[in-house]
């Protein structure tokens, strides 16, 4: 038998980055190992990270304003998450198994209920937020019986990339390239008569509704723009009235991310029928995901014998994922991480008003909720127009859009390079914004350090900001 050579833990920490980014094109994805190796992160090897910092190979301290994408609600390994962690590996604890008791599953799952309104009380643990959505159009689906096949869902959704959450969300890729379950609807997002329009078409001969869902986040950090009370509160009239089960996504938002526990909490009088999780539930350290239900939906759906394992998973105990999870919750709850969101909000709007103040024809537009807040920029447009004729048309499926882009990915790129700053760009269809959405543990002078850095690149203006990343960048990937 030929001798295989594998890697171990301590050949895979001592790897270069050149040989990291080999392997990366050699037996990930060579397309994406390309785009990230011109990046100025990418070409930097990080060891370790703590709170709101990233410490490279060769001794560069990153503030990371990324929030993880959502995921990293309290920094980078938080002491208290840890500690859990290295406290139930140290005893052993049992990690997985589906036909035993796990005690903390089900303190994970009693205390959901308890932050959730209403009877939210049943519970189903998984891994991911894509995988949630799934599960939680499977459990409306069947809360009929078959008995009503369409689901709808906004234009400008997001909700994962498998095959029923991708066909649930707006994003054109998707829809160009895979298929898509069927009866699937969309609606304009926060546009009542637009998704009304939909509902009284989607009846059968006795003028029932065959909807069994309606799909919404209640926030689109993509986008940055949130419901109105009054779309909500005819939203949830609407579902009540035609028996519709409402699954509200706060895979992103959840946990404080808004200034809100959960974004939904907002909303006065209003209780989706079904809430999903993930992201920050998982404390920036495990892959956990959870959807969340009435005692109503779950008796229609699952509450016969027949029907206890139609719906399971893989790591069905989650031992150590649970208990993660629990101590992120308590975290954030305890530390009322909600409130500092709204903080957070007011100091980074503030700064960023000032900056839109001094940069009116630059900065074009600011959004912001909580720890999510972003900057749509004005591009220079004649500067980027000349670069985009030296990108192979191939490349180009939308001129806006990727004018957009990388007017954003430019800044992001001078942020990083000059002042050892992560952020990253949000984008929704032709949507583009420089994102600022920091973790709730950043502090005044951090958020300072950010929009003084900012300022510094604002005032040589955006067109010598973009030739720079043209240069140092899509020059190299594009022009061959």
């Amino acid at each position: 038998m030929q001798e295989i050579n594998i890697l171990n833990v301590d050949d895979a920490e001592n790897l270069s980055i050149e040989k990291i980014i080999e392997y990366t094109s050699d037996f990930i994805n060579p397309n994406q190992s390309n785009i990230y190796s011109k990046l100025p992160w990418g070409k930097d090897l990080f060891t370790h990270a703590e709170g709101m910092y990233m410490y490279t190979k060769k001794g560069k301290k990153i503030l990371d304003f990324t929030g993880g994408t959502g995921v990293l609600n309290i920094g980078h390994n938080h002491p208290k998450i840890l500690e859990t962690r290295i406290k139930f590996q140290q005893n052993k604890r049992m990690e997985v198994h589906k036909i035993v008791f796990s005690p903390y599953m089900a303190a994970l799952c009693k205390n959901l209920s308890d932050v959730l309104p209403g009877d939210l009380n049943k519970t189903f643990i998984c891994n991911s937020g894509a995988e949630a959505i799934e599960g939680a159009l499977k459990l409306a689906f069947k809360s009929y019986n078959g008995k009503r096949n369409h689901v709808l869902h906004s234009d400008i959704s997001y909700h994962g990339r498998l095959i029923a959450s991708g066909s649930i969300s707006g994003a054109e890729d998707y829809e160009k390239n895979f298929q898509k379950i069927p009866y699937t609807h969309s609606f304009i997002y926060n546009d009542f008569d637009s998704l009304y329009e939909k509902v009284d078409k989607l009846r059968d001969n006795n003028g029932k509704s065959l909807i069994y869902s309606i799909v919404i986040e209640t926030f689109c950090a993509g986008r940055i723009i949130g419901c109105s009370e009054e779309f909500i509160f005819k939203l949830g009239n609407l579902c009540k009235k035609e028996d519709i089960v409402l699954i509200v996504d706060e895979v992103y938002v959840g946990w404080g991310k808004t200034g809100y526990l959960f974004n939904f909490f907002k909303y006065q009088n209003f209780q989706p029928d079904i809430v999903t999780t993930s992201k920050a539930i998982g404390g920036g350290k495990s892959s956990i995901s959870a959807f969340v239900t009435s005692d109503k939906v779950y008796k229609k759906a699952y509450n016969s014998m027949n029907d206890s394992f139609l719906h399971t998973t893989t790591y069905n105990g989650f031992g150590e994922e649970c208990a993660t999870a629990l101590e992120a919750i308590n975290i954030i709850i305890k530390e009322n991480y909600s409130d500092k969101a709204q903080d957070i909000n007011k100091k980074i709007i503030s700064g960023l008003e000032d900056l839109k103040e001094k940069y009116p024809k630059i900065i074009k537009e600011i959004r912001g909720l909580g720890c999510i807040n972003g900057i749509e920029f004005a591009s220079p447009y004649v500067t980027v127009e000349k670069i985009i004729q030296k990108i192979p048309i191939k490349f180009i499926q939308d001129k806006n859009r990727l004018i957009n882009k990388i007017t954003s990915m430019a800044v992001s790129y001078e942020m990083y390079e000059r002042f050892n700053i992560l952020i990253f760009i949000k984008e929704v269809r032709d949507s583009v914004f420089f994102s600022l959405s920091p973790s709730f543990i950043v502090t005044d002078e951090e958020i300072e350090r950010v929009l003084f850095s900012l300022d510094e690149i604002l005032k040589n203006g955006l067109s010598k900001c973009v030739s720079n990343f043209y240069k140092n960048m899509i020059k190299e990937y594009f022009i061959k």
